[in-house]
């Protein structure tokens, strides 16, 4: 996540309150007490660090995590697997099963692409009030049924159905 730095003028600085707890009770997000590095940076009342050292914390952090995804191909499918296991109580294998089942393609558009440039895999749709896997989408029909409010029992996918058809 960027974070970007925040530069404050001397005024500024001295018009801040002086301690985390007076930042506090005041409300603010910021409080004078400076990093020895970025004297020009206050400190945050989130975590009483510097945006510049949190910044530069990310980075490093970035860079040990890139390293360890070269060196170890398999570890992009473990998290996955971990990911899978956690939140769909479903392994990469079962995902790739259910994918194959409806024919390598979105179970609702049967399009073979993701339809989406930022993410190249496709999602499991669940029912998010008990949990249980419906199949595997892509990017614009998870989406739209997110939108659509599905599992909350609303008429909303029929209704927007009925609308559609009254136009064509």
């Amino acid at each position: 996540m960027p974070m970007s730095r925040k530069t404050f003028t001397k005024e500024q600085l001295l018009s801040l309150p002086k301690s985390y707890s007076e930042a506090k009770k005041a409300g603010e997000t910021y409080y004078q007490n400076t990093c020895k590095v970025h004297p020009d940076v206050p400190k945050y009342t989130a975590n009483k660090s510097c945006m510049g050292c949190l910044r530069e914390k990310q980075k490093h952090y970035n860079e040990k995590r890139a390293e360890k995804m070269k060196s170890d191909p398999n570890l992009r499918r473990k998290r996955r697997d971990r990911d899978l296991r956690r939140t769909y109580g479903i392994s990469v294998e079962m995902f790739d099963e259910i994918l194959r089942l409806q024919g390598n393609c979105c179970a609702i558009c049967k399009s073979k692409e993701t339809a989406s440039k930022r993410v190249e895999r496709f999602f499991v749709d669940h029912n998010h009030l008990t949990g249980k896997v419906r199949g595997i989408l892509c990017h614009k029909c998870n989406t739209a049924i997110g939108l659509l409010n599905c599992d909350e029992g609303t008429d909303l996918l029929d209704s927007a159905y009925k609308y559609i058809k009254l136009f064509q």
